[in-house]
């Protein structure tokens, strides 16, 4: 009887370990370097505001990390609340790349995040590693014309014998680089903000 409660505490620890929330890590979240590009706008271009918007079902959640010794799906979240998160990244990365917030011009922008999710992998002989996939529409208006892009992107990171839960942040930070990217270089876009 001994072995068998032993075996019932060690299985309750077990599961017990497992975490309730992944919170997003700040210092981890940097884009891997083959995903780090910055392509900048053209100088001069200028924008009266940009509206971030989430339009997923689930807004609270970034993704599922695996958590535990029985890896249990545990909710992704941002330290900061998904919808302040979504901001200030799309806000920094577009400002970074030189894209000029002025009231001088009536060009308004809203970047409507459709989808966006980062979960852990594990898959046989590949090693734990995570993916992601982001989808974002951008609309644009001003006096006389509108605008409307869209652009997405999945990823897969490299596996290996790190824990699957260390490759969320860099993959998340790589595919919202590669959105950001895609949005930098649309010279369609470009051309709507100039008029």
């Amino acid at each position: 009887m001994g072995k068998f409660t032993s075996l019932i505490v060690l299985s309750f620890l077990a599961i017990s370990c497992a975490q309730t929330k992944v919170v997003l890590n700040n210092q981890k979240f940097k884009a891997y370097k083959q995903y780090s590009s910055l392509t900048s706008f053209p100088m001069g271009l200028e924008v009266m505001s940009l509206k971030v918007s989430d339009a997923r079902e689930n807004k609270e959640v970034l993704g599922m990390a695996k958590t535990g010794a029985s890896y249990i799906d545990t909710p992704v979240l941002p330290a900061q609340g998904t919808a302040v998160f979504l901001n200030n990244y799309f806000q920094d990365a577009l400002k970074k790349r030189n894209l000029l917030f002025s009231d001088q011009t009536s060009v308004e922008l809203e970047l409507v995040v459709n989808q966006l999710w980062v979960d852990e992998l594990q898959e046989k002989f590949k090693g734990e590693r995570a993916k992601c996939h982001v989808e974002v529409a951008v609309f644009g208006q001003n006096d006389q014309k509108s605008f409307k892009g869209n652009y997405w992107t999945k990823l897969k990171s490299a596996g290996d014998l790190n824990d699957g839960t260390e490759h969320i942040p860099p993959t998340l930070a790589s595919c919202l680089n590669l959105i950001v990217e895609q949005i930098a270089k649309d010279q369609k876009l470009i051309n709507f903000i100039k008029q």
